[in-house]
């Protein structure tokens, strides 16, 4: 449903922005560094609002990656620390099985001498 909303606004807002630019087709001088020509304002607005759509959509581009990877570097972390952990563990249970019990001597089998 949001979604539906999201583009309703942006169809809306597309519509205005072709309504006020046709609006005013009246000739503007551009002077850009060593540029020098006449336009009409038409054009000059659908260029700037296409050029800042551009930079804003570049802008949420280069921000989501970056979010992503430090996400994946959490995860790939995350997942790091969960195996050193299994590991851990399984170094402890083999120590444990292998430490002597309170008999004093190992597995309990084939400890003793059978002459003793």
């Amino acid at each position: 449903m949001l979604q539906k909303i999201r583009w309703f606004f942006l169809l809306a807002a597309i519509v205005l922005l072709v309504i006020v630019a046709f609006q005013n087709s009246t000739p503007v001088e551009l002077a850009l560094l060593t540029y020098r020509g006449t336009h009409s304002l038409t054009l000059m607005l659908l260029a700037t609002t296409a050029s800042g759509f551009l930079l804003g959509a570049l802008a949420t581009l280069w921000h989501q990656r970056g979010r992503r990877k430090r996400k994946d570097a959490r995860q790939r972390a995350g997942k790091a620390a969960k195996a050193e952990k299994r590991r851990q563990k399984a170094e402890e249970k083999a120590a444990t099985a292998a430490a002597p019990g309170p008999s004093g001597g190992g597995s309990g089998q084939g400890d003793t001498h059978p002459l003793l």
